[in-house]
C-alpha cells in the first residue's frame, strides 16, 4: 500500500536528529546529521552522543557539552581520550542548513558571528551570545536554497516526496534518500543518446 498524501522532507534539527535519515511519528523524512557535506563524522557522533535525554535546551548548553574531553579513559597509548569539539566547518554547515534554528537565532547570524561563537574563552562566547540575542538577519530563500543545495545535494524547503511504502517501516528505521530532482535538463550525447540530468 501507498500513502496517498505526500511525504514531507524536514531538514535535520539538533535535538531531534540523528546521524542517518528516519521516518518520524508524523511520517516526515528528516534528513540526518551524517547527510551534511562538511559536517565532521566524529563531530556529528559527538553531537548525538552528548545530547541530553530532553534535548539541548540551549545552543550555548550544546556548546559547552560537545566541548570538553573525556578524562579517566586511556587510549592505547596511555594517554587521555580527547573527543573533539564542535568546529569551525561543523558548524557553519550546520548552522546554514538549520540545525540550530529551534534555539531561535537566525542562520545569518550564527554564519557571521561564528568566530565569537566558537571562541575558546567562555567570557568571549558568553559575549558574542549576549550580542547574538538583538540581532536579527534572515537568509532570503534563494541564499537558503543554494546552501541546502550545497551542503545537502538538493533544497528542503518546501520538498515532497510521492509514493513512499511505510508498510514495512518503523518509526525509528533509519532509511536513504536516492534522489530528489530540481531541475531536469535533456542532453544528447556524442553517441545520439538521450540522457537527462
Amino acid at each position: 500500500m501507498f500513502v496517498k498524501n505526500s511525504v514531507k522532507v524536514i531538514p535535520p534539527l539538533v535535538n531531534k536528529a540523528q546521524k542517518h535519515h528516519f521516518i518520524t511519528e508524523n511520517k516526515e523524512v528528516m534528513l540526518g546529521l551524517l547527510g551534511i557535506k562538511g559536517a565532521s563524522v566524529k563531530e556529528i557522533e559527538v553531537l548525538v552522543k552528548k545530547r541530553p535525554e530532553n534535548g539541548y535546551q540551549s545552543l550555548e548548553e550544546m556548546l559547552e557539552l560537545t566541548r570538553f574531553s573525556i578524562k579517566n579513559k586511556k587510549n592505547k597509548e596511555g594517554k587521555n581520550i580527547v573527543m573533539p569539539k564542535l568546529g569551525k566547518g561543523t558548524f557553519v554547515a550546520l548552522a546554514k542548513v538549520g540545525v540550530f534554528d529551534e534555539f531561535g537565532y537566525s542562520r545569518k547570524v550564527l554564519i557571521d558571528y561564528e568566530t565569537e561563537i566558537l571562541s575558546p574563552t567562555k567570557k568571549k562566547r558568553l559575549e558574542a551570545f549576549e550580542t547574538i540575542k538583538n540581532i536579527s538577519g534572515t537568509l532570503n530563500s534563494a541564499e537558503r536554497v543554494k546552501f541546502e543545495i550545497d551542503l545537502l545535494g538538493f533544497a528542503i524547503t518546501d520538498i515532497k516526496i510521492k509514493n513512499i511504502n511505510f508498510d514495512n517501516i518503523k518509526n525509528s528505521d533509519n532509511c536513504d534518500i536516492k534522489a530528489s530532482c530540481i531541475e531536469i535538463k535533456k542532453k544528447v550525447s556524442k553517441k545520439v543518446k538521450s540522457m537527462v540530468f
